[in-house]
């Protein structure tokens, strides 16, 4: 593997790294927008999950 291929892999795994923890963090908040009854804010979060899935799909393994 060269740098440039070692380069990208890092790039890669911080991106799904942070990928990740930006999907827990929307995932919280759509869950406690459930409970407070705020389906606006539920339904805007559940469609930023799902963008955020489609783009980690070709990206992230497990995004």
């Amino acid at each position: 593997m060269n740098s440039n291929e070692g380069n990208m892999m890092s790039v890669k795994s911080r991106f799904c790294k942070t990928l990740s923890e930006v999907k827990e963090k929307e995932m919280l908040a759509f869950i406690k927008a459930i409970e407070n009854k705020k389906y606006r804010k539920a339904s805007e979060s559940l469609e930023s999950l799902f963008a955020m899935q489609e783009l980690g799909m070709d990206i992230c393994p497990r995004a």
